[in-house]
């Protein structure tokens, strides 16, 4: 997967790598095999879940 930004931080997690840097515009490849993406994952459809059934 790859998202596109114009700002990112310093320090990317293990499954984020920086592929280009082109005219301000950042592409980022997405390991959506890491685990760690997983959870994150997860923990924002809880989140998400939690404040629709407020």
């Amino acid at each position: 997967m790859k998202l596109y930004a114009t700002s990112i931080p310093q320090a990317l997690s293990s499954w984020a790598t920086v592929i280009s840097n082109n005219a301000g515009l950042i592409e980022v490849e997405i390991n959506d095999q890491d685990p760690s993406f997983y959870s994150i994952i997860e923990k924002l459809l809880l989140k998400l879940s939690q404040e629709l059934s407020v």
